[in-house]
């Protein structure tokens, strides 16, 4: 158990990081994550959105930075002995999230998910920032993730814009 919290710490901990450094270029690609096979995700990045991608995750940002969607996946022979609800408890506590609610039925490309929101305040800012994790397991040790960040009180046209990246993440299916 503490080789997966260690594990989760410092997945949460890249997240937090790949969220707060530099942006790439903006993109308007379908972009795979992993860039390696097997992938888990087919992402398609809005129009003057950005994005960083790594061997952890593949973040996209709005062109105003206020709002972001993550994408991550692990296998660990550990998570087989943890349950969803545990991890995403584990995952909240290390971003620092208040708030922990869920699960919730989602499904990420139709396929089922669980849903955890809370709120996480940004270490640059004061406004608090809505999170929601969905968190896909697809073996006893295998689960994705998709986060979503958005500060409260965002206009309507970066919640379109958010809705818009949020749908542009397909799960695939040859994993």
């Amino acid at each position: 158990m503490v080789i997966v919290r260690r594990y989760l710490v410092a997945l949460v901990s890249i997240m937090a990081a790949v969220l707060l450094t530099g942006r790439l270029a903006a993109h308007t690609d379908t972009l795979l994550w992993p860039k390696q096979p097997p992938a888990f995700f087919a992402v398609t990045v809005p129009p003057n959105w950005t994005v960083k991608q790594d061997d952890i995750g593949l973040a996209e940002y709005s062109q105003d930075e206020c709002c972001s969607v993550y994408v991550s996946g692990a296998n660990n022979a550990k998570y087989a002995v943890s349950s969803t609800n545990d991890l995403a408890a584990e995952m909240a506590k290390a971003l620092g999230m208040t708030g922990f609610t869920g699960p919730e039925p989602a499904t990420i490309s139709g396929v089922p998910a669980q849903s955890y929101s809370g709120m996480w305040q940004s270490q640059s800012g004061s406004t608090p920032v809505d999170t929601k994790m969905l968190i896909v397991r697809l073996a006893p040790g295998a689960l994705v993730f998709v986060r979503i960040m958005a500060p409260k009180g965002i206009t309507p046209a970066q919640q379109s814009a958010l809705d818009q990246a949020v749908a542009g993440v397909a799960l695939l299916r040859n994993h």
